[in-house]
């Protein structure tokens, strides 16, 4: 995989911060690709130690790859400190790129007059912009995009298809919406009568976004009912992610596929919730907390902890809870073991002290 760049290893090793070992830095490479399918024209990766077994069949001109793994062959090795990091720096030279609309408003459009366009924005097919909707310059908006009255979105912003962005939002500089995605859709609140019937509150805040955000296809941040949902600069929200009313969202969080958020919860800074993460409303999560993956979370996590489970709990005393559920069915046995060993006791005790009173 490569667009239309060719760079040598010696340049390859430099962008992507590590140091050439046995490759002939002159040597021409033309793209990236997996251990397994990379030729003598391009170079791979190994993140991950589970991979290591291919490397003897690799053909590649050279792997990224950590300070540690030994040699294999003659195989090249570019030695990174984060082998992961180093690849995405190449593969940010070698991505094709995308097929964005050209700068300047589609017939197709529907745009209010009173909207206010920056330099060289691109607003392609059947979009829709609001009254005093203003763009940045150089952002994109893809075909079918709705961006409803006064929001406003930062520069070098791109709004992919058929996401919606409703009334009154603000998104930061550098902010990526992916195809579906909605944003400031209403709250999910409502009060009970007497009756048991339910009336809709009014949401009536916004969603405010930080710069360099991404929001994934289909995920959702509602609007706040009153002031604003916040999501901090650099949070990267992945697909089917469903952020509530007045959430407030720290700095370089990430939150895998599926996770929720409940209303006026809030995140500390590089906050990590794995998939299908679900977090009850009010809570508070601190810097730096990890969520592994299904858990579910009822109650405030402190800084720097990792929890898991459901109900997630810290994670050594998840893992203890775990490990002794896994030996639930031979303490059954055993337990009812004890249980027929004291009654047949129980029993010969009772003869002995009927013969003594006879």
């Amino acid at each position: 995989m490569g667009g239309d760049v060719a760079l040598n290893l010696g340049e390859i090793a430099v962008i992507a911060g590590g140091a050439l070992e046995r490759g002939d830095p002159s040597t021409r490479v033309s793209g990236i690709n997996t251990l397994e399918a990379a030729g003598p024209d391009q170079v791979t990766f190994l993140a991950n130690s589970r991979y290591a077994k291919l490397l003897p069949r690799c053909r590649a001109a050279a792997v990224i790859i950590d300070l540690i793994t030994p040699p294999v062959g003659k195989l090249a090795y570019i030695r990174c400190p984060n082998p992961y990091l180093g690849y995405t720096r190449i593969a940010e030279r070698f991505a094709p790129a995308i097929p964005f609309p050209p700068a300047g408003v589609h017939p197709s459009a529907s745009v209010d007059p009173s909207a206010v366009l920056g330099e060289g924005v691109a607003v392609g097919p059947h979009v829709t912009l609001g009254a005093a909707v203003r763009l940045g310059d150089r952002t994109v908006v893809m075909s079918g995009v709705y961006v409803g009255e006064g929001t406003r979105v930062g520069p070098d912003s791109i709004i992919y298809p058929n996401a919606v962005i409703r009334e009154r939002c603000e998104l930061g500089a550098r902010n990526i919406v992916y195809p579906g995605a909605v944003i400031g859709s209403d709250g999910f609140g409502y009060a009970l009568d007497t009756l048991g019937r339910f009336h809709k509150i009014p949401q009536m805040g916004t969603v405010v976004t930080g710069d360099d955000v991404e929001i994934g296809c289909n995920a959702c941040v509602d609007r706040g009912a009153l002031g604003p949902t916040r999501i901090g600069r650099g949070v990267k929200i992945d697909n089917l992610v469903q952020i509530a009313h007045n959430v407030s969202v720290g700095e370089d969080c990430a939150m895998a596929a599926q996770a929720g958020i409940s209303g006026s919860c809030t995140l500390g800074d590089r906050v990590q919730l794995a998939g299908q993460v679900g977090i009850a409303g009010h809570l508070v999560i601190g810097d730096g907390v990890v969520v592994t993956a299904q858990s579910g979370v009822a109650h405030d996590i402190p800084a720097g902890e990792r929890w898991f489970g459901s109900p997630a709990r810290p994670v050594r005393r998840a893992a203890r809870i775990e490990a002794a559920i896994s030996t639930l069915p031979e303490m059954r046995r055993e337990h009812l073991a004890l249980l027929r060993r004291i009654g047949e006791l129980e029993r010969r005790i009772a003869e002995l002290e009927g013969r003594d009173g006879g």
